[in-house]
């Protein structure tokens, strides 16, 4: 019985596979063992427990936990791209094939590549291998390659079959990919949830990560585990489709295959629901209005980066949007989760912990419609476009837009709120400016601890010419003038910088500066463990040092400040050897403006902040060069009638490391830096508020 291929992009990708494997026999045969297999049946044992799953966990009265099942995913560096995206050995996939095929004979899944898959499938002795796709929504378009890699295969092996009880699951799956957020080719969630449908795994069952890489399958499969079989599948169809929810929507008529009918569905979380469509338009300019409210996760949102319009978002406007959270408008989102627009408003809920929030929902748009809807919005209402966005927008819309040179001036025109005559001047500046734009991504790319064959990848510039590029740059007599805010003794005051930004603990600007131009020369690695508002981020770059930051939970996701928990070890994504770590501990922003009895219990806190404390310092010290400096920040907390003065126990846990001291600094806060609350309780209980931190660097023995 052949095999019948759904998924498009495989289809395409099958007729090139096949067609290049005439004249090759180890090909074809490879092609002949996927062509001719019999689909996976589950053995008798697993037969009967097919038809019923509950939420509880039971599938037709009987528990689980009678079969178990041993499953495993193998997520390797790419043939060819351990050394360029890892620094490491190739994996020997033919071992790493026969591994899963002895050891996990229950079921297990390979990713791979489109130009590996020929390579892996005849290393593979099973007949019954099905290879699925991984579709990506977005991909980068590099200038020299034509078609787009746009899919990655999976190679998937048997798994637990649920029979029709169970919503079928396709052969392929449509989600974004990362891009660079974690380890290189790190999974995003929604590929993580298909595959464990695929394979057919049950919370109970033992399932292998063989390829941790960022964590993200195994953080899926944690979150899997706390819920069961009927929670995937409903999340499944949540992500893959939000009309399936009930939730109504609109569409343009010219991005649809067939015409949409007008129906009604029920789920378990909404009223009947209706779908409706413009009428037919060539125009895809059409604007796009629906009336579609949803009620979101404020967690599973979205956020595309390149499908925003704005280079840097407005610290200042999401304060005032905090100010007044309870009165916003609800947030315009595409596909059930991706951001269109509000993005302000979605950083004032997270900054306020909000849970859910209501949104807009504008239904299963393209890559490009989102984008233009974006731009529309923000163009015409709400804190508007700067004029470089609106440039780089300009730019970047007349390349994708399809049509004449005059109607693309026009439609941009329209878009951007500005005149055609204006709309060609931006589009003829920025061509004009292409080798220097070129010049600046690559800059900053390399800043971002970007090697240069990945620049060259990225930019779709040869490595040689960036090399070129970059070591000109490195060279700019800017990096090396004097500071504004140069401090000379070991006590620094610094005026109120002004900004709004309500990121509690935000370090000032000229602290990070003078420590930069003290400990580190352009071109060095500095690393952030608590990166925060960004601060470190945009210093560094501006002074022409390189810097790689991270955060519990990154504060904005227009800078590139990687998820992680400093506490658990270094960064693997990170270089394994930097020159200047800066940490600004959060412990002291436990207590903000509450310098009162709802201070947390220090005995308690304390014991527990030192024991990360000693860790962090631990595996910052092995990854630091040996004539490089560690700095640390923290501010004396008031305890009840006692100062716990923290410096002491954090100094000597450097020390006990291996560290020396290099200098001590005490850097001033004027009164002006403590709330009203701070001030009237200081006054009403007679007590002194702490308006200095201590800053300490430290460097190897």
């Amino acid at each position: 019985m052949a095999r019948t291929i759904n998924a498009p992009a495989e289809t395409t990708a099958y007729t090139q596979l096949r067609s290049s494997s005439e004249s090759n026999q180890v090909l074809t045969d490879a092609l002949s063992i996927v062509e001719n297999h019999q689909p996976f049946r589950a053995d008798s044992e697993v037969q009967h427990l097919i038809p019923d799953v509950t939420a509880q966990g039971r599938i037709d009265g009987k528990n689980v936990a009678d079969r178990v099942m041993k499953l495993a995913y193998a997520d390797p560096p790419y043939i060819g791209q351990a050394k360029r995206h890892y620094r490491c050995a190739e994996v020997d996939h033919e071992a790493l094939i026969h591994r899963l095929e002895t050891e996990f004979p229950d079921g297990w899944a390979l990713s791979g590549t489109t130009t590996s898959l020929l390579e892996l499938l005849s290393m593979c002795r099973n007949s019954k291998i099905r290879v699925m796709a991984w579709v990506k929504q977005w991909v980068f378009f590099k200038p020299n390659i034509d078609p787009a890699y746009a899919w990655e295969p999976v190679l998937v092996w048997g798994g637990r079959k649920f029979g029709r009880s169970v919503p079928t699951v396709r052969d392929w799956v449509c989600a974004s990919a990362t891009h660079g957020r974690g380890t290189h080719g790190a999974k995003p969630r929604k590929f993580c949830l298909w595959l464990f449908r695929v394979l057919g795994l049950l919370p109970t069952d033992e399932f292998h990560d063989l390829f941790p890489g960022s964590g993200a399958v195994t953080d899926a499969w944690e979150e899997y585990k706390r819920h069961d079989l009927q929670w995937l599948v409903e999340t499944l169809k949540y992500l893959d489709s939000p009309r399936r929810r009930g939730h109504e929507h609109s569409r343009v008529a010219a991005s649809l295959p067939v015409p949409m009918t007008k129906r009604g569905t029920k789920s378990n979380n909404s009223e009947s629901g209706t779908y409706r469509m413009q009428k037919p338009t060539t125009s895809m300019n059409t604007k796009i209005e629906t009336t579609n409210l949803i009620s979101l996760c404020v967690d599973d949102i979205e956020f595309i980066k390149e499908l925003y319009p704005r280079f840097r978002e407005d610290d200042a406007a999401v304060e005032r949007y905090r100010a007044a959270i309870d009165r916003l408008p609800p947030i315009t989102v595409a596909r059930g989760r991706i951001l269109v627009d509000g993005f302000h408003r979605w950083q004032a809920y997270r900054r306020e912990n909000v849970q859910t929030v209501q949104a807009e929902d504008l239904g299963n748009l393209s890559d490009i419609e989102i984008l233009k809807e974006a731009i529309r919005r923000n163009a015409c209402h709400g804190r508007q476009l700067e004029t470089s966005d609106k440039k780089r927008n300009a730019d970047h819309l007349y390349r994708v837009l399809v049509g004449g040179q005059d109607d693309r001036y026009r439609e941009i025109a329209e878009l951007l709120s500005i005149t055609a005559e204006t709309a060609k001047k931006y589009c003829e500046e920025a061509r004009r400016d292409e080798k220097q734009t070129q010049q600046a991504k690559a800059w900053d790319l390399w800043l971002d601890c970007c090697s240069e064959r990945d620049i060259a990848l990225k930019t779709g510039v040869p490595q040689q010419t960036i090399n070129g590029w970059l070591t000109e740059k490195r060279k700019d007599s800017e990096f090396g003038q004097a500071l504004e805010s140069l401090q000379h003794l070991d006590i620094w005051t610094f005026a109120k910088t002004g900004s709004e930004s309500g990121y509690f603990g935000k370090m000032q600007p000229q602290i990070v500066e003078n420590l930069l131009w003290l400990y580190t020369e352009p071109g060095q690695i500095i690393f952030d463990a608590f990166a925060g508002a960004g601060t470190t981020i945009e210093v560094a770059k501006r002074m022409g040092r390189r810097v790689w930051a991270s955060d519990l939970k990154p504060s904005t996701p227009t800078l590139p400040i990687h998820e992680h928990d400093i506490t658990k070890g270094w960064p693997k994504a990170a270089p394994t050897r930097v020159d200047f770590i800066l940490l600004n501990t959060p412990y002291c922003q436990q207590s903000k403006g509450k310098h009162s009895d709802t201070t947390p219990d220090l005995r308690t806190d304390r014991d527990q902040f030192m024991n990360s404390w000693r860790a962090i310092v631990q595996t910052c010290k092995s990854h630091l060069a040996n004539d490089g400096c560690l700095a640390f920040r923290v501010n004396p907390i008031q305890a009840a009638d006692d100062a716990v003065d923290l410096i002491v126990e954090m100094w000597r846990a450097c020390v006990d490391t291996g560290l020396k001291t290099a200098q001590r600094i005490v850097v001033y806060y004027q009164t002006e830096h403590a709330t009203e609350e701070q001030l009237e309780w200081a006054r009403r209980e007679r007590k002194l508020l702490k308006v200095c931190s201590d800053l300490v660097i430290m460097r190897p023995k």
